[in-house]
């Protein structure tokens, strides 16, 4: 089994595909309901995210549950170019767009 800390490395450094998709530290804090320091402490390692913060992430950095906890891709192409469309949307074309 794991360490802990190390579990929460992985994940926090699976967080850093934000930087891939232009997500900034800002947005995603904004997506995920968090602060941008609580954000940071994540990718870092240094903490730990709840249920919904988890599901918060996983919408907003348009990937799976299972690619931020076990590291598991299956990443479609098309998804993953529409994502990085989306994240230069402003919040209000994002809201159009998703609705």
């Amino acid at each position: 089994m794991e360490d802990k800390h190390e579990l929460s490395v992985q994940v926090g450094r699976r967080i850093g595909v934000r930087l891939r998709q232009g997500i900034t530290v800002e947005a995603l804090a904004e997506a995920a309901d968090i602060s941008v320091q609580y954000v940071s402490e994540i990718e870092r390692g240094k903490k730990n995210m709840t249920i919904p913060i988890l599901r918060n992430m996983v919408q907003a950095l348009h990937t799976s549950s299972d690619y931020l906890l076990f590291g598991r891709t299956e990443v479609d192409p098309v998804c993953e170019t529409v994502a990085r469309r989306m994240s230069s949307l402003l919040p209000v074309e994002r809201d159009l767009v998703a609705t």
